[in-house]
């Protein structure tokens, strides 16, 4: 089977590996040992981590093997008009269909393997799970990279009950960072809150634009200031990166939101409740920072839109190919 795995993902440009369940109990414990550590900010934990350390087992005692998949994303472009001016907002890669895509990853190699086999989606630190099968190395932006795809993967995880070899030492194997981060400070320079700093390699999570972005409350002046605008996150650190050069697609989804629509988002229109056309075309963006509730944009989607489109008055078109 593991020449199987290896053929299916080599046909679909992904990267993955296959390994014990360790690889997915010791990633757990990095996180637990940061939070004892005091290592995360108190209201970035809660937010973002407190699941990993929560009662839910994220490998089944049935299951023997996890396999890890990278697959290349794209950013996406959106466009919204607004004062004369078409703007295009990018969402970063892995915001579209984030949730959805592994699920058909799941489905598609289930079908390829075929003779009833079955694997479960294992929700699980992803980064870390990886990092510890060879799979990725970190940025000192503490984002991965994988080999020929740079930061511009999404990686998910399926738990089988079918014992298979590991590709890698599972023991052996600890995170690193990518060679280049011993010299390169380019991330570090650019990052415009000081999420990367010089007294540690760990991430200051709770000041980074990305993550900012996708809670409530007050934005940093520094989102949508960027060179290029994202309608939530933000691919500062990743464009600046020597590891990533000529890595980034872009693609735009087809969806224009009107003058009118956007004024409608933004709370600027005479009427208060989205039209279907307008929420359908906020679905068709797939992110689950860019939702309606009630006939009405998100908060966040609301304050992100509206912030970012304050530092944009002209839109350069952009080209949906490698940069």
């Amino acid at each position: 089977m593991q020449s199987e795995l290896a053929e299916w993902a080599g046909s679909r440009g992904y990267r993955a590996v296959w390994y014990g369940v360790s690889a997915v109990n010791r990633a757990v414990e990095a996180i637990t040992r940061f939070r004892d550590q005091r290592a995360f900010n108190d209201v970035f934990y809660e937010r973002s981590l407190s699941w990993v350390c929560g009662s839910e087992l994220p490998v089944l005692p049935a299951e023997k093997s996890v396999v890890v998949v990278a697959v290349p994303r794209p950013a996406h472009v959106a466009t919204f008009d607004h004062h004369g001016q078409s703007v295009d907002l990018i969402l970063p890669p892995t915001y579209h269909n984030y949730s959805g895509l592994p699920n058909e990853v799941k489905k598609d190699l289930e079908s390829f393997l075929g003779h009833g086999a079955s694997l479960r989606a294992v929700k699980a630190p992803l980064k870390g799970v990886a990092a510890r099968t060879g799979l990725v190395r970190y940025g000192r932006n503490n984002i991965t990279y994988v080999d020929g795809i740079g930061s511009y993967a999404q990686l998910m995880a399926f738990a089988s009950h079918i014992s298979l070899a590991p590709s890698s030492n599972p023991d052996s194997v600890e995170p690193s960072a990518l060679d280049q981060c011993r010299t390169c400070k380019a991330c570090y320079t650019a990052c415009p809150t000081g999420a990367i700093s010089a007294d540690r390699f760990l991430l200051h999570a709770h000041r980074c634009v990305t993550w900012q972005s996708e809670y409530e409350g007050p934005l940093p002046d520094a989102f949508g200031a960027a060179k290029r605008p994202c309608l939530v996150g933000c691919m500062v650190c990743q464009e600046v990166c020597p590891a990533n050069r000529g890595l980034l697609r872009l693609e735009h989804l087809g969806v224009h939101f009107t003058q009118d629509e956007t004024e409608l988002l933004l709370g600027e229109g005479a009427g208060s409740a989205l039209t279907p056309e307008t929420c359908a075309k906020i679905q068709a963006l797939r992110c689950s920072d860019c939702t309606v509730t009630s006939g009405r944009p998100a908060s966040t989607f609301r304050r992100n839109l509206d912030a970012v489109l304050k530092h944009r008055r002209l839109s350069v078109p952009l080209k949906a190919d490698c940069i």
